[in-house]
């Protein structure tokens, strides 16, 4: 499936990709705003094809990924236990 999502994306431009990840994104946040989950589910969907396409572009591990998300988890754990937030 990856490699079907990058072949796709090496179809369209970097300023293409940019604009419809925007758009996208856009697209999200009004389904995420009105609560409804079917499309919230495919505006995920579309979101995703277009992250796993800049990752390919830009040389991005899904490695480097989960360790930004475990850098970002951990930070959190420590805020909450500082009383930070």
């Amino acid at each position: 499936m990856r490699s079907k999502l990058i072949k796709q994306g090496l179809y369209f431009n970097t300023l293409n990709r940019r604009d419809k990840l925007i758009e996208e994104l856009s697209e999200l946040i009004r389904a995420v705003a009105m609560r409804d989950r079917d499309n919230m589910v495919e505006e995920i969907a579309d979101v995703h094809i277009l992250l796993v396409q800049y990752m390919d572009r830009f040389n991005i591990t899904y490695d480097e990924i989960v360790k930004m998300i475990e850098y970002k988890f951990n930070r959190t754990e420590e805020r909450i236990k500082d009383g930070e937030i």
